[in-house]
């Protein structure tokens, strides 16, 4: 009968060196795989950190984003309500000015002298009526240059004399430039 020993022995049947390199073997493979191991823990866990950070950094930045979006906002908002309070400004000074003219033309009026005609095209009034003396007319175009809402370039374009009821009258054409809003005050300020 043969026998084959399987067991890693010298010729003399006891344990020789191959054992012991087979044990420092797999403990050196042992301490390879645990240290792979700690090393693959480590970076798993410095991975799910950095991925945290990423998320977190993120949200910061869509924070951030909706921050600006909300900025931008704001200043299209103040832009737009700017320029709606510049047009009401605008408006109150059209709405008042006109009526400002009036009154001053009217106040500048003499008593022998009333109008027929009163037209304003932008800043330009025209002014065309009747009197019963050339002095009135005169009188009413230097009230109007004296006027805060008017400009010293208020100037008499046309005269004439004619007969209406018996009775000679002086028709006349009065030109000049309504001052409004700002220019009115400092006008009236000097």
């Amino acid at each position: 009968m043969i026998r084959i020993n399987l067991l890693l022995t010298d010729r003399r049947g006891q344990a020789g060196p191959d054992l012991r390199q087979l044990a420092a073997a797999v403990g050196s493979l042992a301490v390879i795989l645990v240290v792979m191991l700690v090393v693959a823990v480590r970076m798993m866990s410095m991975v799910s950190d950095l991925r945290a950070e990423e998320r977190h950094q993120q949200e910061i930045l869509r924070k951030q984003k909706d921050q600006l979006a909300e900025i931008d906002r704001f200043k299209a908002e103040e832009a737009e309500y700017e320029q709606k309070i510049a047009i009401i400004d605008q408006l109150k000074d059209k709405q008042q000015g006109p009526v400002h003219v009036l009154d001053e033309v009217s106040k500048s009026l003499p008593d022998k002298l009333w109008l027929t005609r009163l037209e304003q095209k932008g800043n330009t009034i025209t002014v065309e009526g009747n009197s019963l003396t050339i002095g009135d007319i005169v009188a009413f175009v230097d009230r109007l240059k004296h006027s805060e809402y008017f400009s010293q370039d208020v100037e008499l374009r046309q005269s004439s004399q004619k007969m209406i009821a018996d009775q000679d009258v002086y028709q006349f054409t009065v030109v000049g430039t309504v001052v409004t809003g700002k220019s009115a005050e400092k006008k009236a300020d000097s």
